[in-house]
């Protein structure tokens, strides 16, 4: 269950090529075994299962567990199919690595599906409520230890944080402070592709054709922070403490809300905050009457190294936004948490006015809550164990041995299970922009047997929670291979100036 495919904001991703192959080909292995695992290492699952068919190994644990995998992974998965040959593997192997892995997490997935599907598939939440929905609210609330009790779930994290914006700016309608309806966010930010979600992100090239739609928010410049492997680079929050006090002691009493991705900025390149920067923007919060929504839709659930940023930085915010990992990427989640104190002025009469009027049909789908509460139950022995912190630390360790010095790179990053790496020309400012350098790196780490998200002349880290140590070199090593193969052929720019 372990895919190397950096990108995919997955706690437990769903099986490894790399790891599935288990080991590099010897002289020794008979040709059904160098073939299946060639076939399943470039993605042609299908070919592999009828490889596998016709050694017919069946004595074999390998043979068990590549049979396993490959029908997992195939175009039309057979999962029934696929976890008799894991069983089959353990039978005649109790401790091969790959089978036990890919059994346990298949059963623990599939186990909290199938037992929701007895009960049942589907209830709207749209005036109903169901009690998986319910038991998963409670599991929610102890992310804050019940400081944030009351949920409200929709689908995805845009939605999620809509939610949170609407309902800090209905709060301030219904105790009458109708003039508070701005919004405050940090330059750079993402938080979605929604309307709501576009106004308070960063007017990129992705959104600037939808300005005229958007309504105006004032942003703020994120601090000066560079690090990795625990070696910080360059650090300084005080330019952008000072302009967001400003701006609060300015507009305080026009202001809702202030939105935040706490940490690292994933979209933007995994743009990294300091320790307490967090801490410092919430006192702020409190100081002036504003409200904090912390989008947690990708800081979540382990990828800093805590089940939420809030957590670690000690923060309880107004608005907490789950999602992507809240499932394990596994089905569509996602969870808008407040307080009691939010929460109450939304109740009274219906004559009243005070509803919330929002809600999707397949908002808080109970397949879905049965599965966030199955991962979360694996999540939090995981993160305790130390499991997430080692690999962490491997990972800013083999960046920063890959990386330092190169003569193509820029700029490098890592902070917890997240990263990036800059490219640039060896002897030149930039590329023309139709060189897409991230793009072209992309497609050629495909050929050393990884997937992974490029942004502009950038790639980014973003590797399962679940990465093995084998899995988190051969992370880095593809992208340094696939930088070499490809960087130093691509067109040069004539340098730039600064004057241009």
């Amino acid at each position: 269950m372990k895919k190397l495919l950096a990108t995919v904001l997955l706690l437990f991703s769903f099986s490894g090529i790399t790891h599935a192959a288990e080991s590099a080909p010897t002289k020794s292995d008979p040709t059904w075994l160098t073939e299946s695992r060639a076939s399943i290492k470039a993605g042609k699952f299908e070919q592999a299962v009828e490889l596998l068919k016709a050694a017919n190994e069946s004595g074999s644990a390998e043979w068990n567990n590549l049979m396993g995998f490959s029908l997992r992974k195939k175009s039309s998965p057979d999962l029934n199919a696929a976890e008799t040959y894991y069983e089959a593997a353990l039978k005649i192997d109790p401790k091969h690595r790959s089978a036990l892995e890919y059994y346990g997490e298949l059963k623990l997935m599939n186990r909290a599906l199938r037992e929701q599907l007895d009960q049942v598939a589907h209830v709207t939440l749209l005036g109903l409520n169901h009690p998986v929905a319910t038991e998963l609210a409670a599991d929610l609330a102890g992310l804050t230890n019940g400081a944030l009790p009351r949920c409200f779930y929709t689908d995805n994290g845009s939605n999620a944080i809509e939610v949170a914006l609407k309902l800090s700016f209905q709060y301030w309608q219904l105790v009458g402070q109708d003039a508070k309806r701005g919004v405050i966010s940090m330059e750079g930010a993402y938080h979605g592709d929604t309307f709501g979600t576009m106004a308070v992100g960063e007017r990129s090239e992705f959104h600037r054709r939808f300005n005229p739609w958007l309504f105006a928010a004032q942003t703020f410049p994120s601090p000066v922070h560079s690090e990795c492997a625990g070696q910080v680079a360059r650090s300084d929050a005080s330019a952008s403490l000072a302009a967001l006090k400003a701006i609060l002691e300015r507009d305080a009493a026009t202001t809702a809300c202030l939105i935040l991705e706490p940490v690292v900025q994933g979209a933007a390149g995994m743009v990294q905050q300091p320790a307490g920067f967090v801490a410092a923007v919430a006192a702020l919060c409190r100081k002036h009457g504003v409200h904090l929504i912390l989008d947690e839709v990708f800081t979540g659930f382990g990828r800093i190294g805590s089940l939420t940023v809030a957590e670690a930085e000690g923060v309880i915010p107004d608005f907490l936004c789950l999602a992507k990992g809240l499932a394990a990427g596994y089905l569509p989640l996602a969870a808008t948490l407040t307080s009691e104190k939010v929460y109450e002025a939304f109740v009274g009469k219906f004559s009243e006015g005070k509803t919330f009027f929002h809600g999707h049909t397949f908002s808080g789908n109970p397949l879905g809550c049965a599965v966030a509460r199955a991962s979360l139950r694996k999540l939090k022995p995981m993160l305790a164990s130390g499991q997430v912190a080692e690999r962490a630390a491997l990972l800013g360790r083999e960046m920063a041995a890959a990386f330092a010095g190169h003569p193509h790179v820029r700029v490098f990053r890592q902070l917890g299970l997240t990263g990036s790496v800059e490219f640039k020309p060896a002897s030149a400012e930039r590329w023309p922009t139709d060189t897409r350098a991230g793009f072209q790196v992309a497609l050629a780490a495909r050929r050393h047997g990884l997937i992974i998200r490029p942004l502009g002349d950038s790639i980014l880290f973003v590797p399962p929670i679940s990465i093995q140590a084998d899995e988190v070199k051969h992370l880095v090593r593809a992208v340094r291979l696939a930088m070499d193969d490809v960087l130093p052929n691509l067109p040069h720019a004539s340098f730039l100036s600064a004057n241009r």
